[in-house]
């Protein structure tokens, strides 16, 4: 598995000086501040582009600032997630493995651009109160 979290300008360098990419579950944790490179729908798909492996588009929302926090917390955080089909048992099991409720928002190509797009209202509420945890749930989950 491959966890790229750079830059979004510096995707397709970093990515290249990497060895044995070919195929392997990747999951993106960029965000999007000054647009994404040209001919794709997200950032996501650009780095399947590189990879050519199932992708997944995850931790994008979370505060990387409040990892350390996430086991003291009452009730686990979501994480919100787009995959491929192959890339979801493995997205999942590591947002579990850091603590979180993993959250399927969809497909990839539409679920990475709605993450990133959406990352726009994460900021705007830590504006207001800082970095923060969130969490979606039924009913049954509060």
């Amino acid at each position: 598995m491959i966890i790229v979290a750079v830059p979004a300008s510096a995707i397709a360098e970093a990515l290249g000086k990497v060895t044995g990419l070919a195929g392997q579950v990747t999951i993106d944790t960029c965000n999007v501040f000054y647009g994404r490179p040209e001919g794709f729908s997200s950032l996501a798909r650009h780095i399947k582009a590189i990879t050519g492996g199932p992708t997944a588009k995850a931790f994008s929302t979370n505060f990387a600032a409040l990892y350390g926090c996430v086991r003291h917390q009452l009730a686990r955080p979501s994480n919100l997630f787009a995959a491929d089909p192959k890339a979801r048992t493995v997205t999942e099991q590591l947002s579990r493995d850091a603590g979180n409720d993993p959250v399927y928002v969809g497909f990839l190509d539409l679920g990475a651009r709605l993450l990133e797009d959406g990352f726009a209202f994460t900021r705007a509420i830590a504006g207001d109160q800082g970095p923060c945890f969130s969490r979606y749930t039924g009913p049954e989950g509060l």
